[in-house]
């Protein structure tokens, strides 16, 4: 899982912050981090994939996974596909990817 997490999860340092790429799952019964997909850090939200919505929900869940504000997440890639990578600022790579490996764990 390490590998998969160290490929998902960098460090940018044109931009000082951490780069996160994930797979969305819009629509699904419940929000959160479900697990690891060699295509990204697979996120499920309530939202639907229309106007922006889901990809909002993922930034938040974003912002409470790393604990940072909302406003240390901005989708950088995938405005409108399933794989997408967001820029967080205000978290480390280390702490991202071990909180991003709790949460995994704790499932």
């Amino acid at each position: 899982m390490s590998d998969l997490l160290e490929q998902l999860i960098q460090w940018s340092d044109r931009h000082a912050a951490v780069i996160v790429q994930v797979l969305a799952r819009p629509g699904s019964r419940r929000a959160g981090v479900q697990g690891l997909d060699p295509r990204g850090v697979r996120i499920t939200v309530t939202e639907p994939p229309e106007q922006g919505k889901a990809n909002k929900a993922i930034a938040r869940e974003l912002a409470r996974l790393l604990d940072v504000s909302r406003s240390a997440v901005t989708l950088v890639a995938g405005q409108t596909s399933p794989v997408k990578k967001f820029l967080i600022s205000g978290v480390s790579l280390e702490q991202a990817r071990q909180r991003v490996a709790e949460q995994i764990g704790s499932q």
